[in-house]
């Protein structure tokens, strides 16, 4: 069995690379708990980097790739969740998506903003909604992610 990544795994994993260079290290003097850059954010789902495991010659596998890669990185970054769980509904939905359990929904939720897709997963069924405005509160914490109630 090859486990080594196929040629288009490779120049794939070569061009988020390129554009994840410019941030690959901490802002100077930024004291921030949980770095955050929109614009990484949106060339990575302009760029379709975001979008691979729709493609089925590539597939799941090329998306956690991707995700692996985007994690090395200091900053924050909703990738799992768009790259691997969002080809599974099969429909477009707006990003950010935020993964909540039902039975956890008073706790800080990670990427929770307004127009964010909240996923609740219930021991029996997965449904979906859209965060509007008045429902979410930016919630400071330790994480090293953006969180909100």
């Amino acid at each position: 069995m090859d486990l080594s990544p196929s040629p288009d795994q490779v120049a794939i994993l070569d061009a988020v690379d390129s554009l994840a260079k410019p941030y690959a290290s901490v802002p100077l003097h930024d004291v921030s708990l949980a770095l955050v850059s929109d614009t990484l954010d949106r060339e990575l789902a302009e760029g379709g980097f975001l979008d691979i495991a729709f493609d089925p010659d590539l597939g799941p596998v090329s998306a956690a790739l991707i995700v692996e890669r985007l994690a090395r990185l200091p900053f924050a970054i909703e990738a799992a969740i768009s790259a691997l769980v969002r080809p599974l509904f099969g429909i477009e939905l707006p990003r950010p998506f935020c993964l909540l359990e039902v039975d956890k929904a008073t706790r800080p939720i990670r990427f929770l903003q307004a127009g964010a897709t909240v996923i609740v997963v219930g021991a029996d069924r997965v449904s979906s909604f859209v965060a509007a405005a008045d429902q979410v509160r930016s919630e400071d914490s330790l994480f090293a992610y953006p969180m909100a109630l």
